[in-house]
């Protein structure tokens, strides 16, 4: 069988082991005495049992003292216990009284944190939303440089045939002066697609001037949004 183990001092066995003790030796002061043997009838007996008798009784009133010292030692003990058992209370509940205190200034601190991050929650999803809306535009204004560019190459090829045209009236005029009002209505009305040409090419390049610029605006929104994702972490 494993020896018990000694409970620590201080603790709430060895407090509760003292208690037993002292209530043992009180109820061993309280016992009944044992019965006093009625005297003998003869004179010389009488007078051996009644000194064995004092004897007795000094030893039961030694044995009474030893108790009432060892209890009024353990009582002070015992007092000692429970004062000291009051303040650590006291004690146990002031600090239950500072950790409910830090354990509400958390939960203030973990709420704001939380308001924060629902925070930031939005602004990521609002980003996220400027961002999809930035890509659509790069998208849109894409196409519309691909139109504007195959509209300008048409533009230029359109330009360089009326170019080649007008050489070769040129050259016909120079070789050709019997044909020259014939010529001349052909230069007229080349020099009026020209024109036309020139003026689809001067407003070509317009809006290919203000797309340049829209892109640029857009680069500038790209750059701020580069900036506010880096923010953002």
């Amino acid at each position: 069988v494993p020896a018990a183990v000694a409970p620590a001092p201080g603790s709430l066995e060895e407090r509760r082991s003292r208690l037993e003790r002292v209530k043992r030796r009180v109820a061993e002061a309280a016992r009944a005495p044992r019965p006093v043997e009625a005297a003998p009838v003869e004179p010389g007996r009488a007078a051996e049992s009644a000194v064995a008798l004092i004897q007795e009784l000094e030893a039961q009133l030694s044995r009474a003292r030893e108790i009432e010292t060892a209890l009024r030692a353990d009582l002070d003990q015992a007092r000692g216990e429970v004062a000291r058992g009051a303040v650590e209370l006291r004690e146990g509940a002031q600090r239950s009284r500072e950790l409910s205190r830090q354990l509400e200034e958390k939960r203030a601190v973990l709420s704001e944190l939380l308001a924060e991050m629902n925070a930031l929650e939005a602004e990521r999803d609002e980003a996220v939303e400027r961002a999809q809306a930035l890509a659509a535009i790069d998208e849109e204004r894409q196409t519309l440089l691909d139109a504007l560019g195959a509209r300008v190459e048409e533009l230029e090829k359109r330009a360089e045939s009326s170019r080649a045209e007008l050489e070769r009236l040129s050259d016909d005029l120079d070789t050709r002066a019997s044909e020259g009002a014939r010529l001349r209505a052909a230069l007229a009305q080349v020099t009026r697609e020209r024109d036309d040409l020139a003026r689809d090419t001067a407003q070509a390049r317009r809006e290919r001037d203000e797309l340049a610029e829209a892109k640029k605006a857009l680069e500038q929104v790209h750059q701020a949004l580069a900036q506010a994702r880096s923010r953002l972490g």
